[in-house]
C-alpha cells in the first residue's frame, strides 16, 4: 500500500511539473524511469533548465541526447572538445546504454565539476561530481558552449514568401605572379616568363642600367623597376612580382660589366713595340758577325790548304 501511495505521489508530481514548469518553455519530460525502480529527474530536462536558469538560454528541442552535439553544431552553436564553464557536456556510453548530458559548473585545468539529472544512484536523480578529461575520454562526445549562442533569424513575410538576400559571391584572388615583359636600357635579354635567372654582359662604358618590366596580371605588383649603378664585374639585380593573393616570384639578373683596360697595359704594349726596333738592329749586327766569321774561316781554311800543299810538294822533291 505504501508503494502504491509513493507511485501516486510521483505521478502527481510529474503531472504538476508538466503543467507548471515544462509547459512554459522546457520541451522535455521532467521525470524518467529509474533502472532501480521508481522515477528520477530526466537528464535532458535538467540540463535544459540549467541552461535557462543560469545563462538565460532556451535551447531548441533536439530530442535524443545522443544527437544534441551534432544538432547544436548545425544550429550554429559553438561546440568543441575543450571543457569550459557554463557549457553542456554530452556523453555517449555506446550501443545499449544511450547518451547523457550534464551541466559544467566549473573547470580547473583538466578537471570538470558538473551537475546532472538522470543519476540512478540518487533518490531524485540529481547528482554532482568531478571528472578528469582522461577519465571521460572514452565516452565524451563534446561540449556545447552557452556563452555565445546564435541569434534566431527573423523572417519578414512578403506575399506569404520569405525574402532572403543572396550572399555576395567572393571572387578568388589571382595567383598569377609572372612577368609579361622584361626590358633593359642596354644589353640583350631573351626573356621567357618561365625562366627566372639571366646572365647579361655589358661594356665597361655602361655605368648604369635601367630595368622596365610589365606584369602579366595587372592586379600583381612589381618591385625592382629602377635604374641601377653598375660596378665593374658582377652585379645582381632582383625583380620581385607579388600576385594578388600575396604569392611571390623572383626574376634574377646577373649583370657583368666588363673591366676597364689599365693604362699600364697600354704602356707595356707601346714599350714592347719599341723593343722590337732594337731587335732588328741586333739581327743585322748578328748577320754581319756571321758573314765576317765565314770570311775569316774561309781565308784561314785557304791558307791551311796552301801550307798543306806546299809541305806535300816539298816532301815529294826530297824523295
Amino acid at each position: 500500500m505504501k508503494k502504491v501511495i509513493n507511485y501516486l505521489y510521483i505521478i502527481l508530481l510529474f503531472i504538476t511539473s508538466i503543467f507548471f514548469v515544462s509547459a512554459k518553455s522546457n520541451p522535455y519530460p521532467k521525470m524518467e524511469e529509474n533502472i532501480f525502480g521508481g522515477e528520477i529527474i530526466n537528464c535532458t530536462w535538467y540540463a535544459w533548465q540549467q541552461a535557462k536558469d543560469r545563462m538565460g538560454v532556451e535551447l531548441p528541442l533536439w530530442y535524443y541526447v545522443e544527437t544534441w552535439y551534432s544538432k547544436a553544431e548545425k544550429a550554429g552553436y559553438s561546440v568543441g572538445k575543450e571543457p569550459k564553464k557554463d557549457s553542456l557536456m554530452v556523453w555517449d556510453y555506446g550501443e545499449g546504454w544511450g547518451g547523457h548530458v550534464s551541466y559544467v559548473v566549473e573547470v580547473e585545468g583538466d578537471t570538470v565539476y558538473y551537475i546532472e539529472g538522470g543519476s540512478p544512484m540518487t533518490e531524485d536523480g540529481i547528482n554532482s561530481g568531478y571528472l578528469n578529461m582522461d577519465e571521460m575520454s572514452s565516452f565524451l562526445v563534446g561540449f556545447i558552449y552557452l556563452d555565445q549562442v546564435p541569434t534566431p533569424k527573423k523572417e519578414t513575410p512578403t506575399n506569404n514568401k520569405t525574402e532572403t538576400t543572396p550572399k555576395p559571391v567572393e571572387t578568388p584572388k589571382s595567383s598569377n605572379n609572372y612577368l609579361k615583359e622584361l626590358n633593359l636600357s642596354t644589353g640583350i635579354i631573351e626573356f621567357n616568363k618561365d625562366t627566372l635567372e639571366y646572365n647579361i654582359e655589358v661594356p665597361n662604358e655602361v655605368e648604369e642600367l635601367t630595368i622596365t618590366s610589365i606584369p602579366e596580371d595587372e592586379k600583381s605588383t612589381i618591385t625592382g623597376n629602377d635604374t641601377y649603378q653598375l660596378q665593374e664585374g658582377q652585379n645582381k639585380i632582383t625583380i620581385t612580382v607579388k600576385a594578388e593573393n600575396e604569392e611571390v616570384k623572383e626574376y634574377i639578373l646577373n649583370v657583368t660589366r666588363q673591366v676597364k683596360v689599365i693604362e699600364e697595359e697600354k704602356e707595356n704594349e707601346s714599350q714592347d713595340s719599341i723593343k722590337e726596333e732594337p731587335s732588328e738592329n741586333n739581327r743585322i749586327k748578328l748577320n754581319k758577325k756571321i758573314i765576317i766569321s765565314i770570311i775569316v774561316g774561309t781565308v784561314l781554311f785557304t791558307i791551311l790548304i796552301i801550307i798543306l800543299a806546299l809541305t806535300i810538294h816539298k816532301n815529294h822533291k826530297k824523295k
